[in-house]
């Protein structure tokens, strides 16, 4: 095993591989050329690449690292002949001249990442079947994760942290802090926008951000709102004479909180902010990045229909 001198000592570099399962020790690790395969493909966009990056992906070299983390992260979405599938993660010994892995080649990442033209020799299986999904791979290969301008994706707990070009599109800290923990950009567009789930580039719906956000707890606290002091007009619009004219206030049953006035005509932008109230602040957040408030006002319409029974008209009183 290569070993580096620090302080007058030799000190030994462990290496890591994470890819093609049920190999053995003693056994060796080959570059893909030189079994005619190349998996460039497998490279675009996977958690460790630099994000918006085009990979540099040789398939003439073989690649490890020091970092087991990110080896377990490559293992875990081994691919053979298009199929995805658990890998095995190895201590390696190189057989040949180092390289810096050119995916990886800046200071940054000091030599994390390695290659070679030449095979790879196992000498100890440290583990079998790695399964983690894309959020558990950007989990371990932390902190070795970059955005196009060598950026860091995620704080230490997982916070996804904003790149240049996400600034560019007015993405805010406050945004990112609420969104799931080790989140890519597999999951949501540079302008904050958040995709289907499995559906990579198609945007999510308000009902679906509701259920990727889950975690938030949105609408689901105790403040519901009441409109028992709404009332009609007793006059319309000339303009529009079947749509009847709110006055009043709505008021949460749970603090008392008010919204609008006792004589006040009710706009929309009263109903939009005692619906905020009700399902939480965090859903104004979300609605500057995805669908604006109105979308969801009938997403969680939809979804708790005895909740927001507040936002139905109500009737003119019998005369």
């Amino acid at each position: 095993m290569r070993r580096r001198q620090r302080r007058g000592l030799a000190v030994a570099t462990t290496y890591y591989h994470g890819g093609v399962p049920g190999k053995r020790p003693g056994e060796l690790l080959y570059p893909a050329a030189h079994m005619g395969l190349d998996y460039t493909s497998a490279y675009m966009c996977q958690p460790g690449l630099r994000a918006l990056a085009k990979p540099k992906y040789r398939p003439d070299l073989v690649y490890f690292t020091t970092h087991l983390g990110s080896a377990r992260g490559y293992a875990a979405r081994y691919g053979e002949w298009g199929r995805v599938m658990p890998g095995d993660v190895y201590v390696v010994e190189p057989q040949g001249p180092l390289e810096p892995d050119p995916d990886f080649d800046h200071p940054k990442v000091g030599g994390v990442y390695a290659a070679s033209t030449q095979p790879l020799r196992i000498t100890a299986v440290v583990e079998r079947g790695v399964e983690l999904d894309r959020r558990q791979q950007n989990k371990e290969c932390w902190p070795y994760r970059y955005n196009g301008l060598w950026e860091e994706t995620h704080a230490a707990d997982g916070t996804v942290l904003a790149s240049t070009e996400m600034r560019s599109f007015g993405v805010t800290d406050e945004y990112l802090a609420l969104l799931p923990k080790w989140m890519d950009l597999s999951e949501f567009a540079n302008d904050g926008g958040l995709y289907k789930r499995g559906q990579p580039e198609v945007r999510a719906m308000p009902d679906e951000i509701l259920e990727i956000l889950a975690h938030l707890g949105i609408d689901t606290g105790p403040h519901i709102i009441t409109n028992k002091n709404i009332r009609i007009a007793p006059f319309v619009e000339a303009s529009a004479p079947k749509n009847p004219i709110l006055l009043g206030q709505f008021e949460c049953q749970e603090c008392g909180a008010q919204f609008g006035g006792s004589k006040q005509r009710v706009e929309k932008q009263t109903v939009l902010d005692a619906a905020v109230h009700q399902a939480g602040q965090e859903l104004r957040v979300v609605a500057q990045f995805s669908w604006g408030l109105d979308g969801y006002l009938h997403a969680m319409l939809r979804r708790s229909p005895d909740r927001w029974k507040w936002a139905a008209v109500p009737h003119r009183d019998p005369k």
